[in-house]
């Protein structure tokens, strides 16, 4: 589910309230064409949080990852590829799809949806006749992103698990990943090509190996995380060749992004542009003797280059329009030396961090690539040399003049993410029908500034802000919620930081202070949805349910794609007793992707349901307790 769907942090305030309840884009790609592929199998794996200096092929150790290492010496290692987002839906929908976050529309972790206009690769590979499978691995890539179009089997439903002894993690291990995908292997059409997608989530913070790891990594848990994946990775390989798949199976290997791990002050990912978080491991083995074999990329490439590349192996022709370019003239045997990939030998590649300004009202930021020159944009440009001994560790004193250029290239790829103006004055227009109890308020001020996320504030504050969130997404509510308290005295205006407190008030059914913070969060982003989201709750809370549905309407209209308006109004009606509109409403979103079913059967508002054989076949009844880690 979205960032406020009950997988999220925000979709806890549903079972909250029941423990307190009295009873820009261009079109692109076009309709696929149906076209004969080869006879040849595909599988993407992508990792989450994946740093190129922990793989084997790149340090030149054989301990952590060996059977990565065996993966890049039967077939190609790219020591400069470059994620377009270090958030994982939209690293990954770029990778889907082959377009720059602009152009597909998921742009943060927080919510959106892939633009109807673009098909993904898996959308025309299907209607090419592959056989199209997917095992996610976090719901961060949930199929409520659109991310599901064009596979036959989308296996995203998950329960999740327990990390550290508390919290429940929206994420399946790799080895249980790689359990589904076996499944699916052997479930497979005879004689039908596949295309299968396993997304493995295990190195996102926080860092928790399973227990024969964590004996032998010790406080290295990152590293230990890392060793399990690359375990499914050699498991992978073993079932591929119990199955007689290796010679017929082409594998590429990419971490959708990296992980700061405390260096340039960021603990996790999302918020900056270092070479920490956006180059990442790239592995490309073709089957038999098609490929070559341990060659090494020197020159830049970007992880929008996969889907053309995924296109061009299956036999497919790469429709115009894409941001990527395929990588095959330097996979195919034969080819010798580092081959360029485009005809431009100094190809710019673009990356964006929209995360800052989607999760704590600060300025997005933006990368260019240039051979070994960079920028990074925000309210101020910087220039890097990465050539230097610094690397982009310390700007250029002085911007040069191909900084201007590449930011010139820059600009339009990251676009305007606040409204137009035109839409700013309908929202507004439908915000002051609603009658909100600070209407009048003279401290009702909409948010002017949005600050760099590279001051000396932001960066002071930026890991408290991403382990807050983990806490809140994991429904360690307390932990979270002091956090965010200290980040307010702070700022003031920090929109997760608010969030996360009003999950607390909520948890507490404190009217007050609930309307003292959602003032401030509805006042200061009038043009967002979860504004409007929160206040339906505390209506709830309060058992004004008529203006509460009026509430979720409008938050329903701001984000069309959620799913979260219809499952909060199916609570709603069930609380009333009105169980066909109850219905109604959770086949409605159970259809656009709500699939927490646990937290479903724990929701009191759906308490008079839960005898129903239509809710049963609807929610699936959940295991007794989650695994642990």
């Amino acid at each position: 589910m979205n960032r406020f769907g009950i997988m999220s942090m925000a979709a806890l305030l549903g079972m909250m309230i029941a423990l307190t309840l009295p009873a820009q884009n261009r079109p692109v790609n076009g309709s696929p064409e149906a076209q004969a592929p080869t006879r040849r199998n595909i599988i993407l794996i992508t990792v989450d949080s994946l740093r190129i200096d922990r793989l084997d092929p790149y340090t030149g150790k054989s301990e952590l990852t060996p059977a990565i290492g065996e993966l890049a010496a039967r077939g190609v290692i790219f020591t400069r590829a470059y994620t377009a987002s270090p958030s994982t839906a939209a690293a990954t929908a770029s990778i889907l799809t082959g377009l720059y976050p602009i152009r597909h529309g998921l742009r943060d972790d927080l919510g959106g949806h892939l633009e109807e206009a673009v098909v993904p690769i898996a959308r025309q590979l299907q209607a090419a006749g592959m056989h199209t499978g997917a095992v996610a691995g976090s719901v961060k890539v949930d199929s409520d992103r659109g991310l599901d179009s064009g596979f036959d089997s989308y296996r995203n439903v998950i329960e999740g698990i327990v990390k550290l002894g508390v919290g429940r993690s929206y994420e399946r291990r790799a080895d249980r990943v790689l359990e589904i995908a076996t499944e699916f292997l052997d479930a497979a059409p005879a004689g039908r090509p596949f295309f299968l997608w396993l997304n493995f989530y295990d190195p996102h913070y926080d860092h928790a190996p399973p227990r024969h790891l964590q004996e032998r990594f010790g406080e290295e848990s990152y590293e230990g995380e890392v060793a399990h994946v690359d375990a499914q990775i050699a498991a992978l390989m073993r079932t591929l060749q119990a199955r007689d798949l290796v010679g017929r199976t082409d594998l590429l290997l990419a971490g959708s992004h990296g992980e700061g791990l405390g260096d340039h002050g960021e603990i996790g990912h999302g918020s900056y542009l270092f070479e920490t978080t956006i180059r990442v491991p790239l592995v490309i083995a073709l089957a038999g003797d098609r490929g070559r074999e341990g060659a090494t990329i020197e020159r830049p490439v970007s992880l929008v280059d996969l889907g053309p590349t995924v296109l061009e192996l299956a036999g497919l022709e790469v429709p115009a329009g894409l941001d990527g370019e395929s990588l095959l003239p330097v996979l195919r045997s034969g080819t010798k030396g580092d081959c360029a990939v485009s005809s431009d030998r100094d190809r710019r590649l673009f990356v964006e961090a929209a995360e800052p300004h989607a999760a704590y009202g600060w300025s997005p930021l933006y990368a260019v690539i240039e051979g070994n020159r960079k920028i990074v944009k925000g309210v101020r440009l910087e220039a890097y040399d990465l050539d230097a001994a610094e690397g982009d560790g310390k700007a250029l004193a002085e911007a040069p003049a191909w900084a201007e250029e590449l930011e010139g290239f820059g600009a339009p790829l990251l676009g305007e993410l606040q409204p137009p103006e035109a839409r700013k004055e309908e929202i507004m227009k439908k915000a002051l029908s609603l009658g909100l109890s600070w209407d009048n308020s003279p401290i009702c001020l909409e948010k002017q500034g949005w600050p760099d996320p590279r001051d000396p504030e932001r960066l002071a504050i930026n890991g408290d802000l991403f382990r807050a969130r983990i806490d809140s997404d994991q429904g360690i509510i307390g932990r979270g919620a002091i956090s965010a308290m200290k980040i307010l005295e702070r700022e003031p205006v920090n929109f997760s930081a608010l969030r996360i407190v009003l999950n607390l008030n909520l948890r507490r059914r404190n009217p007050g202070l609930l309307l003292d913070t959602l003032e401030l969060f509805q006042c200061n982003y009038p043009y967002r949805g979860e504004p409007y989201h929160y206040y339906a709750h505390y209506l709830e809370i309060v058992e004004r349910y008529d203006e509460a549905e009026k509430i979720l309407r409008m938050y329903g209209w701001l984000e069309p794609w959620n799913e979260e308006m219809d499952y909060d109004l199916a609570a709603i009606h069930a609380v009333l007793g009105n169980k066909e509109k109850a219905y109604e409403h959770l086949e409605r979103a159970i259809s656009m992707g709500a699939t927490n079913y646990p937290l479903m059967w724990q929701d009191g508002r759906l308490k008079s349901l839960l005898q129903d054989e239509r809710f049963r076949r609807l929610v699936p009844p959940p295991e007794a307790k989650p695994p642990r880690y």
